[in-house]
């Protein structure tokens, strides 16, 4: 008899584990090191066994997380399963990233996104739109909260119900759902030692239009708080030009020589702002910004800020759906990692 194959001996390992439940859809197959390893062959044979599957359809990759068993929908009661989609700001390259990331793993599992634009970014229209969500026959959602989301009695009841949701960029402590987030405390920390190190900075203002109980909020602030290793003060406002105007003032009278924007589009509007009242960035106070949209290295002067890897995000929040639709437990946070991105507007050449 001829001997099999290596690569088609492998191959045929992982359907037989498929076959007994060991890896069922949605779970990771082991990486195409481990596989090598496991096997006594090379990788090349290792990637060339998982392809035949990739072709096959027996297993998907999404670049940045792994390789997963495929075909979700044919293992749920052979039902077409819907996923709701709730995202804001879709003209901004955050909310295109997320919706590209959640439909395209969404759809490599046989499951059907439905997208709604989020207009008001309030809990009531949040509200509203799931309802109508629901009137499509959604089998699960996936969104970024509004801080007062527990107000609604409706959502909640969801949640008692579990319902299958998964919150996405952001969570919120009142809520026990399952978050995708970034390391938001791990960037802010690394850019509040920077500005320590690098600047020499003593008095910061933190300025978000959210809360702290929102968890990317509160973690940025405490990440550049002890990144700089003392106290900052933290600004939420309601009225944006009221409150840079607070700001202005307190950075001619030398209260603060860094202003720590929550998000780029706040920081290009305060770079902007001061400018108008004749203060220069970064001669007169520092800004930095987080997540590296666009804005943030076209703006002058660019912003230095925290890249967030928005794709990946958007990729383990659909694994994580898939995963509830099935019955399977999935971790209550889990964190993307990030990277600092120094420019110019904190004093850097």
């Amino acid at each position: 008899m001829v001997p099999e194959v290596a690569y088609k001996k492998i191959a045929r390992s992982i359907k037989e584990e498929i076959i007994k439940g060991r890896y069922r859809p949605g779970d990771r197959i082991p990486s195409e090191n481990n596989l090598a390893s496991t096997f006594g062959v090379s990788r090349m044979t290792a990637r060339k066994a998982v392809d035949s599957l990739v072709y096959e359809g027996v297993v998907i990759r999404i670049p940045g997380l792994g390789t997963y068993v495929a075909e979700g929908a044919k293992h749920i009661g052979n039902k077409n399963l819907r996923v709701g989609i709730l995202i804001d700001d879709l003209a901004d390259t955050r909310g295109i990233a997320l919706l590209a990331g959640l439909t395209r793993t969404l759809l490599e599992f046989s499951v059907h996104p439905i997208m709604l634009e989020m207009e008001e970014y309030t809990f009531e229209s949040i509200e509203k739109k799931i309802k109508r969500l629901l009137t499509y026959g959604v089998d699960g959602l996936i969104f970024p909260p509004k801080v007062d989301l527990s107000q609604s009695k409706f959502f909640t009841r969801l949640i008692d119900e579990n319902f299958p949701i998964v919150f996405i960029d952001r969570g919120l402590e009142d809520l026990s759902v399952p978050v995708v987030e970034s390391n938001n405390y791990q960037g802010a920390y690394c850019l509040g030692k920077h500005l320590k190190e690098k600047h020499n900075v003593k008095n910061v203002l933190f300025l978000s239009e959210e809360d702290l109980i929102i968890s990317s909020v509160r973690e940025r602030f405490e990440g550049i708080r002890d990144g700089i290793g003392r106290d900052i003060d933290f600004l939420q406002f309601s009225n944006l030009e009221y409150a840079l105007l607070e700001v202005v003032r307190g950075i001619k009278a030398k209260r603060y020589d860094t202003i720590a924007f929550c998000h780029d589009i706040l920081a290009a509007a305060g770079v902007s702002f001061f400018y108008k009242h004749g203060i220069k960035v970064p001669e007169d106070v520092k800004v930095t910004g987080f997540d590296d949209r666009r804005v943030a290295q076209f703006f002058y002067p660019s912003i230095t800020t925290v890249r967030q890897n928005f794709d990946k995000m958007a990729s383990t929040a659909a694994l994580f759906i898939i995963k509830l639709l099935k019955g399977d437990r999935v971790p209550q946070r889990e964190k993307i990692p990030v990277k600092l991105i120094i420019r110019k507007s904190c004093g850097c050449k």
